[in-house]
């Protein structure tokens, strides 16, 4: 029998490695790991009731998009007259597939970026009270949207139609207790 006095060393070193291996990957998924979401309750609970205006349907619902990826979603939408505002709250959970598809014009745009879409739709995207929003307006048609990212995971989001001006739609999202939405967890 032929002794392999560097065999054991072979063994130890491999040994090791793999499992500085393994405790560096657990680490980089752990680092990747999002906030778990809040409930769809809590998201409910925090949709405003703008006064002077007619609530007609109310939706809410755990969006799955990956096995890694899924989010809550609320929204109420809202009519006086012929406008129709739809008003939506979800938490992303800072996941980035969820951001990208609740608030695209956010993650997308460069913030400070400013378009006119021809014929009459400008779309701007902007810092505003600790949030970064993006604005879309078209003048001729009275439609518009805007889209507010919230301690880069809640999504606060109005649209709109048939509306005097983006103002209507600022005023409703102005409404939503951010402070509530910032605690919850």
């Amino acid at each position: 029998m032929v002794r392999r006095p560097a065999y054991g060393l072979v063994v130890g070193v491999v040994t090791f490695a793999i499992a500085v291996g393994v405790a560096y990957c657990s680490a980089r998924l752990k680092a990747q790991e999002h906030p778990a979401t809040v409930s769809i309750t809590a998201l409910e609970k925090l949709l405003p009731a703008p006064a002077g205006w007619t609530k007609i349907d109310t939706k809410s619902d755990q969006v799955v998009v990956s096995a890694d990826c899924s989010h809550p979603i609320a929204s109420v939408v809202y009519t006086q007259g012929d406008m129709r505002v739809k008003i939506t709250l979800a938490d992303s959970g800072a996941n980035e597939s969820s951001l990208i598809l609740l608030a695209p014009m956010v993650v997308m745009l460069p913030e400070g970026y400013s378009e006119q879409v021809p014929p009459a739709t400008k779309v701007v995207r902007l810092q505003r009270n600790g949030a970064q929003v993006a604005e879309r307006w078209d003048e001729q048609s009275g439609d518009g949207e805007v889209t507010m990212l919230f301690k880069g995971r809640f999504v606060a989001s109005a649209e709109g139609s048939h509306l005097a001006s983006l103002e209507t739609l600022r005023g409703i999202l102005a409404t939503i207790d951010f402070k509530n939405l910032a605690d919850l967890k």
